[in-house]
């Protein structure tokens, strides 16, 4: 009879053992598990975190473009400016003021002459298409073409002020 006790007392331990292990290994599973998912949140987390700076850098980079740069000026000019009239001293002063209103929007120097040609009067726009195309690339010179007392007026007014 006690042999038979601790015999069932054996297997009993034996059982409970096995369970044990059973328990350690279906722990260890789902640990492993868990840390197989935490893994790919992390894989997913980075590549979600990639793709956002990807798209600020084309963004950014979208923004520093010429074209983005001559829009954000463009409209800026577009209710500030008028149109460049076609008498000679009218021409003056309108170059006088449009320098003005582009030194105040702290323009680029390099996309004045583009955001200025809108506004051309009709026969600035034939003289402009006539012109050797070096003339046409900065303000300064179109400004010389069209409007040749503009830097004696200009050193003038900026004299009164």
């Amino acid at each position: 009879m006690r042999l038979e006790e601790q015999r069932m007392q054996r297997e009993e331990q034996k059982r409970q053992r096995e369970e044990q292990n059973q328990m350690e290994q279906l722990r260890l599973k789902e640990q492993w598990r868990q840390g197989e998912l935490e893994q790919k949140r992390l894989v997913f987390e980075q590549m979600k975190w990639m793709e956002k700076l990807e798209l600020k850098k084309t963004a950014k980079t979208s923004r520093e473009s010429p074209a983005a740069k001559i829009k954000i000026w463009g409209d800026a000019l577009r209710n500030t400016i008028s149109r460049m009239p076609t008498e000679g001293i009218d021409v003056v002063s309108w170059f006088v003021s449009a320098e003005k209103l582009l030194e105040q929007l702290s323009v680029l120097v390099e996309l004045q002459s583009i955001l200025i040609r809108p506004y051309f009067s009709e026969r600035a726009k034939l003289l402009m298409s006539k012109c050797d195309p070096s003339h046409a690339t900065s303000y300064d010179s179109i400004k010389k073409n069209f409007a040749p007392g503009v830097t004696f007026v200009s050193i003038c007014v900026s004299r009164q002020v």
